[in-house]
């Protein structure tokens, strides 16, 4: 092909794309603006019209990973499976060549990394022009490589770990250095997964951990100066996956214990500096920062739980909470980054409730909860003014009332001390969700304020029916007296809840208070009438039957005026 052929190829591979470009542009305005609203509105100046355009290819996120994978296995992929078919051939061929013994051991070395940094070589130079058949050889080039000198340390023994570790690392950086050179993302993910077996490869027979750690922190340390020159983001995450698994068989054996302290703090301190930066740079949180704040939030909960002192704990966790809260504010006075506030501060919550957990046990940690539950919910409706994030974090409410729940199981209310820990614990349980439904009402809720508030109300109830039940049982010797005293108490609440549901015009409080009236009456004719003795059954029947009854007469002074 001369040089004339080549430019027209390479003149009409360029038109090809740029009327790709073109019609996804188009589609991209056509989906974004309705017809009627393009047809009736007069059309844009020219530099509004820019603008908009710019605004369109800027927020487009790009294909997901599994559209990029399959765009990059339809791109040239004969020349792919040809480079597989080629790898397994000479693969065999060598073997072939091994079992016969046509090479020595030092020849076969020296062919596969000849081989490997030439087929590198090839492809580093073949980018420019072919793209994808160019990277396709940098990673075979490396992989070949990698590949004869762990072949060459096990097999020979040619070489000592230090000497192995050092050859795959070059690799492995050269690699790296290509990847930002030629934009790939693919292959610095590849380097990066190969940085991560290195170690594995070596084969070392007196493993150094302080070593293996500290590369383990350079390797992140490398991966995150990559993600931060080309924007990949999604390498964070992955780097963060790497330090965890080996976190967790390392650790345990990394001696004196306080290098396992100091690894923890680096670690940390790298995912979130790196995070935190990522976020300010481009005044935006993707979900890849999420995953990366809450893996590194989980992994550092499993170190301190593993490896800190339990009278050191709880006060570790502390301070990580303060550092969190003061980074969730710092972020939330800039107005572009003020959603990103959800990541650190939920990671601050989940610290606390740690800390709690470490200091107290039983009923003791159902009411530090219950509080907890309640003051973190008053805290976003009141000081940092997010009506939404406060529903959210509000469900937290759920611990407290399983734990409440938990402790009136265990038998021990009634016939015990009236005012032991549990029944504090589900009282202040009660109180806590109470609370958090008046602090979630808002002046304008919307469905799901509404609904959220509603069902903390419904919780509170359904625990208030049981506390009530176990209290009456604990102060009256007499069973009757207890459940008759009780069924009482839930007539007056039931006609309560009606009539001002009925006041304030809230049907969700009438309905309530039809339930819990309704529970009351079955129970008198399907339970009560069979288990009450006679004097029991005429005095409970014969209250809560007036108090029905008076309802008649007060039905038409319960509807709030106009």
């Amino acid at each position: 092909m001369n040089d004339q052929e080549y430019l027209q190829e390479q003149l009409d591979s360029l038109e090809e794309r740029v009327s790709k470009i073109e019609s996804y542009l188009e589609k991209e305005h056509q989906m974004r603006v309705p017809a009627k609203a393009a047809s009736k509105s007069a059309p844009l100046p020219m530099h509004e019209k820019v603008v908009f355009e710019k605004q369109q290819i800027k927020t487009h996120t790009g294909p997901s990973a599994s559209e990029a994978l399959a765009n990059w296995l339809k791109t040239d992929w004969l020349m792919k499976l040809g480079a597989f078919l080629l790898l397994l051939a000479l693969g065999w061929f060598v073997s072939y060549a091994f079992i016969n013994n046509w090479i020595g051991p030092v020849g076969r070395i020296a062919i596969g990394i000849v081989a490997g940094v030439a087929i590198m070589t090839v492809g580093h130079l073949a980018v420019p022009k072919r793209r994808a058949p160019g990277l396709v050889l940098v990673v075979l080039g490396g992989i070949m490589i990698l590949c004869t000198v762990f072949a060459a340390r096990i097999l020979y023994d040619f070489f000592n770990p230090a000497l192995a570790f050092a050859m795959m690392s070059v690799v492995v950086v050269g690699m790296a250095i290509i990847s930002i050179v030629h934009n790939a993302k693919s292959v610095a993910i590849l380097a990066l997964l190969g940085g991560a077996i290195v170690p594995l490869l070596v084969h070392s027979p007196t493993p150094d951990y302080l070593a293996l750690l500290s590369y383990i922190f350079v390797l992140s340390l490398g991966v995150i100066a990559v993600a931060a020159l080309r924007g990949w983001r999604e390498m964070i995450p992955l780097a963060m996956i790497i330090t965890g698994l080996y976190s967790l068989s390392v650790f345990h054996s990394l001696q004196p214990q306080y290098l396992v302290w100091i690894f923890m703090a680096l670690f940390f301190g790298l995912f979130l500096a790196s995070n935190i930066a990522a976020i300010l740079r481009s005044k935006s949180a993707q979900s890849v920062d999420l995953a990366t704040t809450a893996m590194n939030g989980l992994f550092l909960l499993y170190w301190i739980y593993e490896f800190v002192p339990r009278e050191s704990a709880s006060l570790v966790l502390s301070g990580l909470v303060l550092l969190l809260v003061g980074i969730s504010y710092v972020l939330s006075q800039v107005e572009p980054l003020k959603h990103t506030l959800y990541l650190h501060s939920g990671l601050a919550v989940l610290f606390l409730g740690a800390a709690t957990a470490f200091e107290l046990k039983g009923e003791m940690l159902t009411i530090a909860f219950a509080i907890e539950a309640f003051v973190i919910s008053a805290l976003t409706t009141y000081v940092i003014k997010d009506a939404k994030y406060s529903l959210v974090l509000s469900l937290v409410q759920i611990i407290p009332f399983v734990m409440a729940i938990l402790a009136m199981r265990d038998g021990s209310w009634e016939s015990g001390p009236l005012f032991s820990k549990a029944f504090f614990a589900v009282l202040i349980t009660i109180v806590s969700l109470i609370g958090t439904s008046v602090v979630l009402k808002t002046e304008k809720p919307d469905d799901n304020e509404n609904a959220l508030c509603l069902s903390f109300k419904v919780l509170a109830g359904l625990l208030s029916i049981a506390f009530i039940w176990l209290t009456a049982h604990n102060i009256f010797t007499s069973d009757n007296t207890a459940r008759g005293v009780a069924l009482v108490i839930y007539t007056l609440a039931g006609v309560g809840t009606l009539f001002y549901g009925s006041y304030i015009r809230v049907k969700e409080y009438r309905v309530m208070g039809g339930i819990l009236l309704a529970g009351v009456v079955l129970r008198l004719l399907f339970v009560e009438v069979w288990q009450m003795s006679l004097a029991g059954k005429i005095v409970t029947f014969v209250a809560i039957g007036v108090l029905l009854v008076l309802t008649a007469f007060f039905q038409k002074h319960i509807s709030k005026p106009e």
